[in-house]
């Protein structure tokens, strides 16, 4: 094939059984290809992943065989039960859902599995909401000349994550949410950006911040164009000229490897396979069976979103020069914007309303300290962020790690300002909080109900509510659906007792249910505000937030240091918001409810 190839590895497509997520046709899958300039994307069932494989994948290859652009991955699973049926040529890769369908990565059902798909020589996909790292490392132990993908390994697993990733050179990662704070450019640095592809998990995931997550990065030019499409075509055989394979260990003499033809090496399904080889013949990573013709080309201009999106704007999330390119046309920034470094596309002023600074128990943070968050505010246009320091958190003594944030912000006082942790278990310390709260850095207070065993609507609080009301200073609070401590709905209990107190849910309560139930606790309680970073945040939900509550009730936070803040800016840009209504999101609105100066006053960054 001829032309750059830029491909997103990682897409559902069919109707979804719940309203969490957004339901794509293939039309809907070839918009998004339009919309993010990609040549291809990977695609598996709907119904194969929520219903049953065998099904899913058969309606699958129907729905994409006119489509060659839409490269079909099928889902399978333990295979002694006789339930799937023969593996087609067609098929371009493999999933594996080993909780969601009920089996073991390395459980004694992987065995027969693992055989097939030593034998195929697809590339195998798995989420690491999936399994944990100790199933992807005996995953790939089982299948050494086999090229696996984690895929939205989050925030959290980077101490758990490099030793496998150091052990087994053809495990690869994808950008889906390859959450960490420049773990993109750790990553890179480590393995090499061969070992990394770009990949969204829409429309279950958001498919706007991963690519601007790439285009924002800090790699070359040639890396940031290996990402965007050379590592997938490589796997999926697609590239005309194959990169360097990292070597894999031998294949055992006694098991020698037969030449097979492309369509031979897709084993049936039906019984257990005996044999295992090397990587077949004709289906190494840089071969395919069907080579996509160059007379496969994108619609030129800009194209509509997948159903129930929005344009995005123009240079928000845009593949990187030399990989793929966002159509034309699209919606205009506010005037006002601030210039980015490097001659990159203006944005709206940007203020991170929810940010922190320091270690994670349970978790490697790769960068903790202010000077390398700043960096990366620097490249996407963050202007300001208010931060907490996690070990007031964390740790016993609050008012000493809201000393060492108020000691970052000073050194920094035109980028950072502070929010106050209050241990609803300490009011002890509230003579040293109030003294804090006369420094003209401290926007107002956090408090984080699950980590100090609190529900947030419970009396220890009352003394934290009084300081901020007699200071006139708003309370970001962590939310979490379903929790006994910090359940949205429990933050009405306290807009109730105090309606004066503006009072901002941290996540929007973390999971769908969460954003949901900060929905209906804003609608009841207009002192409520929703905040926007987390996990399970996507564009189509914070669309949602913004047309129930209104614009000017949503604030953008993106948990930096613990999450990269690409994702939540990324987010946030391609929602198709309003132009008003994204200036307000952005910036305005954390100025206006926290106090901040104008951005014209702080002579840009």
């Amino acid at each position: 094939m001829s032309g750059p190839v830029r491909i997103d590895a990682n897409v559902v497509v069919g109707p979804w059984p719940s309203d969490a997520s957004a339901s794509w046709s293939v039309a809907d899958v070839s918009r998004h290809l339009d919309r993010f300039g990609l040549s291809h994307a990977v695609v598996r069932s709907a119904e194969a992943v929520t219903y049953d494989a065998a099904s899913g994948n058969a309606s699958l290859l129907a729905a994409v065989a006119s489509e060659p652009q839409l490269l079909p991955a099928f889902v399978l699973g333990p295979l002694d039960a006789g339930e799937h049926g023969p593996l087609p040529a067609a098929v371009r890769a493999v999933w594996l859902l080993p909780a969601r369908h009920g089996w073991s990565l390395t459980g004694p059902e992987a065995g027969s599995l693992q055989d097939v798909l030593r034998r195929a020589g697809l590339p195998v996909f798995v989420d690491l909401e999936e399994t944990d790292w100790s199933g992807i490392d005996a995953l790939c132990a089982a299948l050494p000349s086999v090229d696996v993908v984690v895929c939205g390994i989050g925030y959290r697993t980077l101490r758990q994550a490099l030793p496998v990733l150091d052990r087994h050179p053809r495990l690869h990662v994808d950008l889906s949410y390859l959450a960490a704070l420049d773990g993109l450019e750790l990553l890179a640095a480590r393995y090499g950006a061969s070992r990394l592809l770009f990949g969204t998990g829409a429309p279950v995931r958001d498919d706007a911040a991963p690519s601007f997550l790439l285009e924002r990065s800090a790699l070359s030019a040639d890396d940031r164009a290996t990402v965007a499409g050379g590592t997938a075509a490589r796997l999926l055989g697609l590239a005309e000229a194959p990169a360097a394979v990292p070597a894999a260990p031998a294949t055992p003499a006694a098991v020698p490897a037969a030449p097979a033809t492309p369509a031979a090496v897709h084993a049936t399904l039906t019984q257990p396979a005996r044999r295992v080889g090397a990587l077949p013949a004709g289906r190494g990573p840089a071969t395919t069976a069907e080579p996509l013709h160059a007379t496969t080309h994108l619609p030129d201009g800009a194209a509509d979103l997948p159903s129930g999106a929005a344009q995005l704007p123009s240079g928000a999330a845009q593949l990187p020069s030399g990989a793929a390119q966002l159509p034309s046309g699209a919606a205009q920034l506010p005037s006002g914007a601030a210039q980015l470094p490097s001659g990159a596309a203006e944005l709206p002023d940007i203020v991170d309303a929810h940010a922190h600074l320091g270690r994670w128990p349970s978790s490697w943070l790769p960068h903790p300290d202010a000077d390398t968050l700043l960096a990366a505010y620097d490249r996407i246009g963050t202007r300001h962020a208010v931060i907490s320091h996690l070990s007031a958190i964390w740790g016993g003594d609050a008012p000493a790690g809201n000393a060492a944030a108020l000691a970052a912000a000073a050194a920094h006082p035109d980028r950072l300002s502070v929010w106050l942790v209050a241990n609803p278990n300490r009011p002890q310390d509230a003579e040293v909080l109030a003294e804090q709260l006369r420094s003209p850095l401290v926007r107002g207070f956090k408090v984080h109900p699950d980590t100090h065993d609190c529900p947030i609507d419970d009396a220890r609080y009352d003394w934290v509510w009084r300081l901020a009301q007699n200071a006139s200073v708003p309370v970001l609070a962590h939310g979490f659906a379903g929790t006994t401590h910090s359940d949205p709905l429990l933050f009405g209990h306290v807009a109730a007792r105090h309606p004066e107190l503006p009072l901002i849910v941290g996540h929007s309560g973390a999971t769908v249910d969460g954003f949901r139930r900060t929905i209906d606790v804003g609608l009841r309680h207009p002192s409520i505000l929703a905040e926007t970073c987390g996990s399970w945040m996507t564009g189509r939900w914070l669309r949602r937030l913004v047309a129930a509550l209104g614009a000017g009730r949503v604030l953008h936070g993106t948990d930096a240091c613990l999450i990269d803040p690409r994702y939540g800016v990324g987010r946030v840009l391609g929602a198709g918001l309003d132009p008003a209504d994204l200036a307000l999101v952005l910036g305005g609105n954390a100025r206006r409810v926290l106090g901040l100066p104008s951005p014209f006053l702080l002579g840009g960054h």
